[in-house]
């Protein structure tokens, strides 16, 4: 099976993330438990830890993990007709609850 993975820095796409959140970095490092002088070091490089990657994703509102491996519009739409038809199934009334 050929799974596309791309290559992602991402200190960088953290970074883009924090400033359309116009978080300081002092802030982000307090959000994620590094001190200050630290964060610039998670900024610039190109990989880390999953855990901290985790507490990252949280405290930015951001799944930084599907910049790695991003689903397709088809698998996308896919999924979310099957939740929409699940959803319906079990929450539309029946015949027999409408009279």
């Amino acid at each position: 099976m050929n799974i596309p993975v791309n290559d992602v820095h991402i200190g960088k796409a953290i970074d883009e993330q924090r400033e359309k959140l116009k978080l300081s970095k002092s802030e982000f490092g307090r959000r994620i438990g590094v001190p200050q002088q630290h964060v610039n070091r998670i900024l610039e490089r190109d990989t880390m830890e999953t855990k901290r990657l985790v507490k990252v994703c949280q405290e930015l509102n951001f799944n930084f993990f599907s910049l790695f491996c991003p689903l397709h519009t088809q698998q996308i739409s896919a999924y979310l007709s099957a939740i929409s038809l699940d959803c319906l199934l079990y929450t539309s009334p029946s015949p027999r609850d409408r009279g």
